[in-house]
């Protein structure tokens, strides 16, 4: 019977702990391309035969190593055929990718803050 460490416990973690990861990770792009597959982060956990937990598990514990993994998928799915629609919701939802933010202006951050008490409804009454 599996123990929680035994299951927790998969290539993924195998590969991180041997630094093995790039390794592993450029076979996985190397298998996209040869089927034609647009690298993702579910296709590289299914790839590995894990989970998306392993993934949020190396964000915690190795965040350099992910955010390699993260930008390499970026650039992969930046140059690929992928829709614009579709490529907007995959960098935003599965790589956290909001783009830059302009600078806050000073009066953002004073505490003044605009209420509108107005119903719609009752114009008119």
């Amino acid at each position: 019977m599996n123990t929680a460490n035994e299951k927790e416990r998969n290539l993924l973690a195998e590969s991180v702990e041997r630094d093995e990861l790039p390794h592993l990770f450029a076979s996985y792009i190397d298998y996209c391309a040869d089927k034609e597959r647009i690298p993702n982060l579910a296709g590289f956990c299914r790839y590995f035969g894990g989970s998306m937990g392993d993934i949020l598990r190396l964000r915690e514990s190795r965040p350099s190593l992910y955010g390699e993994i993260c930008a390499a998928l970026e650039d992969e799915a930046i140059n690929s055929k992928m829709s614009s629609s579709v490529l907007s919701v995959y960098l935003k939802q599965r790589l956290g990718y909001v783009g830059e933010r302009p600078p806050e202006r000073e009066e953002e951050g004073t505490g003044v803050r605009l209420v509108f008490e107005h119903d719609p409804y009752a114009d008119g009454e």
